[in-house]
């Protein structure tokens, strides 16, 4: 017989011995029970999803203010641009120039 055997004969001679016993509670106080045990579980993840949703806002918060003091300011001399360009700034010292006019091409040439 290997040991696992002898722990499963064990476990069905406890459980037999436990199912055998009669329920030291009737039906009417097991119900009451068994309600208080759910209206408290219910009444549970409600403060938790509140709690949850707090620490959201926070961390958000925190977040939020910690990229704003860390963005890199474009910096103060600009080039001059002409019509219908827009410079955008990757970081404070990148710009993308973007030409916003339709391109104007002469009958048979090629971009």
């Amino acid at each position: 017989m290997s040991p696992q055997d002898d722990h499963m004969d064990r476990f069905d001679e406890a459980w037999r011995h436990w199912v055998s016993k009669p329920p030291h509670l009737g039906p009417e106080a097991a119900s009451h029970r068994v309600g208080r045990a759910i209206a408290t579980r219910q009444a549970r993840p409600r403060r938790n999803a509140v709690l949850a949703i707090a620490v959201t806002v926070v961390l958000v918060a925190a977040l939020a203010l910690l990229v704003r003091t860390h963005a890199p300011s474009p910096p103060t001399v600009r080039p001059a641009v002409g019509s219908g360009v827009v410079v955008m700034w990757l970081d404070g010292s990148t710009p993308l120039y973007m030409n916003l006019e339709p391109l104007r091409l002469e009958k048979g040439a090629t971009p």
